[in-house]
């Protein structure tokens, strides 16, 4: 049998495919909070009159 150079052990697999896992997870919170800030500063936005000096 021939030694494949690039065969990772299961166990460093499973790790790398949880550590993605986690990332997308922590992404997709991030991606929310971004958007209920987007939208409170647009509600906010339009809300305040404008500055006149």
């Amino acid at each position: 049998m021939i030694n494949n150079p690039f065969a990772m052990p299961k166990e460093v697999r499973e790790l790398a495919e949880r550590n993605i896992e986690q990332a997308q997870a922590a992404f997709g919170q991030f991606s929310d909070a971004m958007s209920q800030v987007m939208i409170m500063w647009t509600v906010s936005v339009r809300s305040d009159p404008p500055y006149t000096t």
